[in-house]
């Protein structure tokens, strides 16, 4: 049972319909191989969830969770609905913006993306138009990769207002950094251990089809490459 932080509650995943769902879609060449990956990462979800609820349910790192669900924009959560499961996905936003500081990287490197990208039907950003008024920041917007359904998606985890302003005022770009998934996972840039990892699996799946679909490769050479093989992000290039 993972954490809904927004909420401050836990719920349940039912990994057996998860197991199911998954393992209807074409991931391997081998549906033995293919039930043997689908099976380790249930195991690996179950285990990041066990540790996750074990801190919640511990009274001082559970304070800083409700304190951090707080202080915006320390946390920024994320909804994926699936068949029978609706999980959350959690981003530590001041972490990530603090590392952004610390890599020495300036506003001259981030991209500018115009405007019309993120009101276009479908649309490869997820983000979320504001209403209320705030202080407008200035600095770039920051998104982050995350693969949903069979799309490759960045999700605005800080700017959701400055690209509204944007639109508003008819702007014709609004400047982004795009954050690494790697460097995502590798810095523990999540708010829990489950997070982390049902992050992984959620983008590792349509990279392993996408092999699987367009390359002449075995499954047992595939197994090898993902996530719990390598300890790396698993990537189709």
């Amino acid at each position: 049972m993972p954490i809904d932080i927004s909420n401050n509650k836990i719920y349940k995943i039912n990994y057996d319909e998860m197991y199911k769902e998954v393992g209807a879609l074409h991931l391997f060449n081998d549906s033995k191989i293919q039930s043997v990956y689908l099976n380790k990462w249930i195991e690996v979800l179950k285990q990041a969830d066990d540790m996750s609820i074990k801190a919640y349910n511990d009274s001082s790192l559970r304070k800083n969770i409700i304190k951090e669900n707080l202080e915006a924009p320390e946390i920024f959560q994320i909804q994926l609905i699936h068949n029978a499961n609706t999980i959350y996905l959690h981003f530590r936003v001041s972490r990530i913006l603090e590392n952004i500081k610390r890599s020495g990287i300036t506003e001259r490197e981030a991209i500018e993306i115009p405007a019309e990208d993120f009101i276009k039907k479908n649309s490869y950003i997820i983000w979320t138009k504001t209403s209320d008024n705030v202080k407008m920041k200035k600095e770039p917007i920051v998104m982050v990769p995350l693969k949903t359904g069979l799309y490759h998606k960045m999700v605005v985890i800080d700017g959701n207002h400055r690209i509204t302003d944007c639109i508003n005022n008819r702007k014709k770009h609004v400047k982004a950094y795009q954050i690494d998934g790697s460097g995502l996972v590798h810095n523990d840039l999540f708010a829990t251990a489950f997070d982390k990892m049902m992050y992984i699996f959620q983008n590792e799946l349509i990279e392993v089809g996408t092999y699987t679909k367009m390359d002449d490769i075995s499954a047992l050479e595939l197994i090898e490459k993902v996530f719990f093989s390598t300890g790396e992000l698993l990537r189709y290039c």
